[in-house]
């Protein structure tokens, strides 16, 4: 029949933009802080298990603060969010401090 279907450029949908994933730092079994970077402003959000903690990048950097070291193998989940954009998520897991894998040598 010749007819044309199209939609309107204001019903178009665009995908947002994602967010830079966040920096985050080694982090060890003897740690109480779990620290990195991330975008000036974003909100950071940290689950480990023992909880969700909700912080804001502030000069390129953020750190959250544990009741407790994390166990060697936990994993802890960060993700940064800006405003407008798709947020970023990056997993880490926790690794044995030296003094816990280290095997200490006999004086002689």
């Amino acid at each position: 029949d010749g007819s044309k279907d199209t939609i309107p450029a204001a019903s178009l949908v665009e995908q947002k933009a994602t967010t830079q994933a966040p920096v985050v730092n080694a982090i060890d079994s003897d740690d109480r802080t779990i620290s990195g970077t991330g975008v000036n402003g974003a909100t950071i959000t940290v689950v480990t298990p023992q909880g969700t903690q909700t912080v804001t990048v502030a000069n390129e950097a953020w750190s959250v603060t544990l009741a407790n070291p994390l166990t060697a193998g936990n994993q802890v989940t960060v993700t940064q969010t800006e405003k407008d954009k798709l947020p970023s998520t990056v997993t880490k897991q926790v690794q044995a401090t030296l003094a816990d894998t280290a095997t200490p040598v006999k004086p002689t």
